[in-house]
């Protein structure tokens, strides 16, 4: 638990150039939740939360179950405007961040991006019948808010306008190359407050190691 160590202690990495110091990010509620730099991070208690308690109704095989908790949490507290979520499969994470603003009463708007499609080159796994054991799930429950695009990341990317995206996901398995490009593809898309969430940041070579 990181408690109310400075942000700097925690981190292996020197920050990036693009980051000011000292740097406070503040909640809806006008917590501060992020600070960096001399000051300290405020002790965290989820009962501020209350979401992050929340049961998920989308539940199948994913590595993201054990993330579930926080990605309720991350909606409640950036109350962001519009999500994004690349590389979708069975969509647990997807519905979750869906669930949440449903929850929550947002105004978000949520996309996923996949081509669902199996894929050894990034370990995607996702079949057509994936995508339609999903919309079954999704569309009754979070179609009116949220869209699931079936379509390359590079080809879906101008769909999206500059400084927009508040919460971004990678959820593909890429290796390093691949992320690097799609990192690079979608940052114009964040906005000044954006958040992204990048799964599997091990380094690995193009043959998987």
């Amino acid at each position: 638990m990181i408690g109310r160590k400075p942000l700097n202690c925690v981190l292996d990495f020197p920050a990036p150039e693009c980051v000011h110091y000292p740097l406070t990010w503040n909640d809806s509620r006008g917590k501060a939740i992020l600070i960096a730099g001399r000051e300290s991070m405020p002790g965290f208690n989820p009962l501020d939360h209350p979401a992050c308690l929340s049961y998920p109704v989308r539940l199948a095989p994913s590595a993201f179950a054990e993330h579930i908790p926080f990605a309720f949490y991350l909606v409640d507290a950036l109350r962001p405007r519009v999500i994004v979520e690349l590389g979708t499969t069975s969509g647990v994470s997807y519905c979750t961040f869906c669930q949440a603003v449903k929850e929550l009463g947002l105004s978000t708007r949520l996309f996923a991006v996949s081509t669902w499609e199996s894929d050894s080159r990034n370990g995607l796994s996702a079949t057509p019948e994936v995508l339609s054991e999903l919309k079954a799930h999704h569309d009754s429950l979070y179609g009116p808010f949220s869209s699931l695009i079936q379509n390359s990341l590079d080809e879906a990317c101008p769909a999206f306008k500059n400084g927009t995206i508040d919460l971004l996901h990678f959820n593909e398995y890429r290796t390093y190359a691949a992320i690097k490009h799609d990192f690079e593809l979608w940052l114009p898309k964040m906005s000044e407050q954006g958040v992204m969430l990048i799964n599997n940041i091990s380094a690995r070579t193009e043959s998987g190691e």
